[in-house]
């Protein structure tokens, strides 16, 4: 019976990871009490992320496509910075 449970817990949470509300918070408190495991949400995160959503909604943009942009640059530059070095290095050795 844990193990059905320990399944079906791992599919719903695995289906919603983004989502951290207070109710999958508590749900997983409840779980951790009953088996010792829950998921990644908890009332901290839940908190965060409610605060962050009235933000965005406040503000009119959505702060996980300014991330995932900000972080899609730095990996280009990266990936610019390290040809430059291996040009440069190549250049040194011709």
């Amino acid at each position: 019976m844990k193990k059905i449970i320990l399944l079906l817990t791992f599919f719903v949470s695995t289906a919603s990871l983004a989502d951290c509300h207070l109710k999958k918070a508590a749900r997983n408190k409840m779980l951790d009490q009953k088996i010792g495991i829950s998921g990644r949400c908890d009332t901290q995160k839940a908190i965060k992320d409610q605060a962050t959503k009235q933000i965005d909604e406040r503000l009119g943009i959505h702060s996980q496509d300014i991330k995932q942009n900000i972080s899609d640059k730095k990996e280009h530059i990266e990936i610019k910075a390290t040809r430059v070095n291996i040009n440069k290095a190549t250049d040194k050795t011709t």
